[in-house]
């Protein structure tokens, strides 16, 4: 699946305009892979396929603008989550680059006032995890793979940040919320 793929996903034009219109009104947007590609996208951004597969919990860097976001701030390092893609996009014009990647750069954005886009799948759970790797296992060829699986340890990790990331942005989701219903 492809944020690009107009032909076989016609209603992604509606998708993008949504997408703006969401945000223009003040409201909370989480995108998370396929999600923040959309959100890169609906804001200008390309969006292009990186020539390999990213896949696993890949080690990503903070930006300092991600060392003092909402979401990211004090998360427990090593910051690996789990990354399942085979495209990437160019950070909006209009947004903060948060972190970034040693194969694929662009990881994650934020949009004011309440707009993030993340490259990873912090929404996995340690089933999706290894499930995930146990896919790339047999993809490699019977059951050998290529190179090291995933370690229980990039598991609870990856499921770790994922779980405190998901819970900041539910609070901050309900905060934006409330602010505009307030009228703030």
């Amino acid at each position: 699946m492809s944020s690009c793929d107009e032909q076989q996903f016609p209603h992604y034009g509606e998708l993008l305009a949504l997408i703006r219109a969401y945000a223009s009104a003040g409201r909370a947007i989480l995108g998370l892979c396929l999600g923040a590609q959309l959100i890169a996208r609906a804001f200008g951004a390309s969006v292009a396929p990186m020539g390999f597969f990213e896949a696993r919990c890949e080690p990503l860097s903070l930006t300092v603008a991600g060392q003092r976001d909402r979401l990211l701030r004090d998360l427990p390092r090593p910051l690996k989550p789990m990354q399942w893609h085979y495209d990437t996009f160019e950070i909006p014009r209009d947004a903060v680059a948060l972190v970034e990647g040693s194969r694929c750069l662009n990881q994650g954005f934020f949009i004011e006032p309440g707009c993030w886009g993340f490259q990873a799948h912090f929404e996995a759970t340690a089933t999706t995890c290894i499930s995930w790797d146990h896919e790339l296992c047999e993809q490699a060829g019977g059951g050998v793979h290529s190179g090291p699986g995933l370690s229980m340890s990039d598991i609870e990790n990856a499921v770790k940040n994922g779980s405190e990331m998901m819970r900041r942005w539910f609070f901050e989701a309900a905060r934006l919320v409330g602010r505009s219903d307030d009228g703030a």
